[in-house]
């Protein structure tokens, strides 16, 4: 009860200041939820519910109480506090103000066990048909997370168009976070499939099998290759940030590599300018071992499209007329220059020397 009280008292303030129509600060459920306290937060939760506080209630950003918990997760490594308002009825699927969802905050805490926890509770890892419908709604309603603050579905415009996998790739190349980050953008690709085949029904002969695991694998791409605002992609960010581990499993679900952003450059671009010689090593083996499964998988011998689009990747030029090699060596990244290039060489003898610089780079 030495919890409750001054508890109570802060979430009658707060619904105050909303009548008010004053400034929305966190509830204490916010607070709560950010501390990893789980005794402070079942005593929030439990106060919520006696003056009738709802557990999605949104600070002066949109975000809520799960939010928060997610958001702070991966210092605790933990997902304690996520889990606890999961179990009393906190949606997963509120966005806040910038369209980010609580799967987005865990995705950025490179929290696996939160991650996990979420999509169990019903959070999309990624909303293929909201996407496809951003650019033309103009209704205020559909689109991922929502359709703004007045709809009554507690959701925000993502404007920004980014996904956990963003976040996760982004995140992935601080000290420590590599091995989680990649963790993190897994259990989204599984989340991913399993939401295919769900929506696509089971069982069959081998053909319809066969169609099945091809629809699950053009969705996993899709995920890995979806842009933001600024035209980048998940495996943007990873080789950028040297989420080595991101940048692997995205590369291995068939992620774009030659989707180009604002600046004209491709993901190998990024991680040239940035000198992660790893990251991109890693991304550059996980493709090719990907290109080789799809050529066993189907008679298309060494000059299957994948291969070719390693390639042309590699040899694509930014707005500075730049290929990846080039961009490192101009950037003094010798040992990022140096794995591009070779791995340029690798895959042209690969794909038999039929393609030209000017058809295909």
């Amino acid at each position: 009860m030495g919890l409750r009280v001054p508890i109570l008292l802060g979430h009658l303030q707060t619904q105050r200041a909303k009548a008010e129509g004053g400034f929305v600060a966190p509830t204490p459920l916010h607070a709560a939820a950010a501390s990893g306290d789980l005794e402070k937060l079942q005593a929030a939760i439990d106060a919520a519910a006696l003056v009738g506080v709802d557990l999605d209630a949104r600070d002066a950003f949109g975000a809520t109480a799960l939010f928060a918990a997610a958001a702070s997760s991966g210092a605790a490594r933990s997902s304690g506090a996520v889990s606890l308002l999961l179990a009393a009825g906190a949606d997963p699927r509120v966005a806040a103000d910038d369209g980010r969802t609580a799967l987005h905050a865990a995705a950025r805490a490179c929290c696996p066990e939160s991650v996990e926890a979420l999509l169990k509770a019903g959070a999309e890892a990624f909303d293929a048909s909201a996407r496809r419908g951003e650019s033309s709604r103009d209704d205020g309603s559909g689109g991922s997370g929502g359709g703004g603050r007045d709809d009554g579905d507690g959701g925000g415009n993502n404007d920004s168009l980014r996904t956990p996998f963003h976040e996760a790739a982004a995140a992935g190349g601080a000290p420590g976070t590599s091995e989680r980050a990649g963790e993190v953008t897994e259990l989204l690709l599984d989340a991913v499939a399993r939401s295919c085949r769900s929506s696509g029904g089971g069982g069959g002969d081998g053909d319809a099998d066969a169609a099945a695991q091809a629809k699950t694998s053009e969705a996993k791409a899709e995920a890995a290759s979806a842009a933001d605002r600024f035209g980048r992609t998940p495996l943007h960010e990873a080789l950028s940030a040297g989420a080595l581990h991101c940048a692997r499993a995205l590369a291995a679900a068939g992620a774009d590599l030659s989707a180009r952003a604002w600046d004209g450059g491709n993901a190998l671009h990024a991680g040239a300018a940035a000198g992660k010689s790893a990251a991109l090593a890693a991304c550059l083996e996980a493709a090719a071992a990907a290109s080789s499964s799809s050529s066993t998988r189907s008679p298309s011998s060494t000059s299957s499209p994948s291969l070719i689009a390693i390639a042309a990747a590699l040899g694509a030029r930014d707005a500075s007329g730049k290929t990846p090699a080039e961009a490192a060596a101009a950037a003094g990244k010798r040992e990022a220059a140096a794995v591009l290039k070779k791995a340029r060489g690798e895959e042209v003898r690969r794909v038999g020397g039929k393609l030209s610089d000017e058809r295909f780079f």
